[in-house]
């Protein structure tokens, strides 16, 4: 691969990570972990191959892991975990409002990072940039 696809490639997922942290910064997650930069990757993956939410331990959890050099069965735990706390340290309200739920209502990791792809991916659909 040329310099100028590198270029490329590394400026559109520098761009997904922005339009992805953007979008986390409404729920209160701890920014400073693993586990954070785990869901990031998650849902670039899932923004990018969507049919990859077929089997999210194959073809997600799997390539973070890859990626961390870690396994799979980690990567979903601190998942897990991470969006467990995140609920815990948001606001109800705000999670019902962005999330579109029920009072009381939490997502699955693997729904919260499905819904969060599907949100960003729809933005940049509209506004053509993928």
């Amino acid at each position: 691969m040329d310099n100028l696809a590198i270029n490329n490639e590394n400026n559109i997922e520098s761009s997904l990570v922005e339009k992805i942290m953007y979008e986390l910064k409404n729920y209160k997650f701890k920014r400073n972990s693993i586990s954070y930069e785990f869901l990031i990757d998650c849902i670039m993956i899932i923004i990018i191959s969507p049919w990859k939410i077929k089997d999210f331990s194959k073809y997600v959890y799997e390539e973070v892991a890859v990626k961390y050099k870690t396994e799979a069965k980690n990567v979903m735990w601190n998942i897990n975990k991470l969006v467990n706390l995140m609920y815990l340290n948001t606001d109800s309200k705000l999670l019902e409002e962005k999330l579109n739920l029920y009072e009381g209502e939490h997502l699955s990791a693997k729904a919260f990072i499905i819904t969060i792809a599907r949100k960003i991916r729809t933005m940049m659909l509209k506004s053509e940039e993928i």
